[in-house]
């Protein structure tokens, strides 16, 4: 008698187990309908403020483009120097920063507009002809060739930390690594690489 209890138990257990992964399944599907799957929920990005500096969930961020150097043609102790400098900047610079690496198209509009008015300003054939091959030589530039170019990121909670991070950036940054303020422009098409890796700017 107590061993067909024990099978009938067992066979009970058995069922309720059963039951019970059947819940488990359930709910698990119920989470994976929650996910979110719209990008505009997942990313941070909320705004560009006035000043130009990206609005984000947790506060603000700004980036910054960082003028390289050739290390091969500098001294020693302009080296160290420049390293020493980076250095006390890390050091003093308590906060979250990025430092990003991209491949970026190379810019040609400024030499394009100038090429641009020249055509437009000239009679001779000639010339005319000669200057439409460097037009068409520069665009070809832009489309196939990138620099390679580095970009200082910066968090901040709010507006007030921001304007007293920004002081000290300028001061201690400027000499460590030569940062340069960039266009709205140029950001979001950082954000978007950042963001969508295979695509091409």
């Amino acid at each position: 008698m107590s061993e067909k209890l024990s099978r009938k138990e067992l066979k009970r257990l058995k069922k309720e187990e059963k039951q019970q992964a059947k819940i488990e399944k359930k709910e698990l599907k119920e989470e994976h309908k929650k996910v979110k799957k719209v990008a505009s929920d997942l990313l941070p990005f909320l705004n560009i403020a006035d000043d130009g500096s990206i609005q984000t969930k947790y506060g603000y961020m700004e980036i910054y483009q960082i003028a390289t150097k050739d290390l091969n043609s500098l001294t020693s102790d302009e080296t160290n120097m420049h390293i020493s400098e980076l250095t006390i900047f890390l050091r003093g610079y308590s906060d979250d920063i990025k430092i990003i690496c991209m491949s970026y198209p190379v810019n040609t509009e400024v030499q394009q507009t100038h090429l641009s008015n020249k055509i437009q300003n000239t009679d001779n054939d000639i010339y005319i002809k000669f200057l439409n091959k460097k037009l068409e030589r520069l665009k070809l530039l832009e489309k196939l060739r990138t620099n390679k170019e580095f970009y200082l990121v910066l968090y901040f909670k709010n507006e007030r930390d921001k304007r007293e991070k920004e002081i000290y950036i300028q001061r201690k940054a400027n000499r460590a690594m030569g940062i340069e303020p960039i266009d709205i422009n140029k950001k979001v098409k950082i954000l978007y690489k950042l963001n969508n890796q295979n695509s091409k700017i």
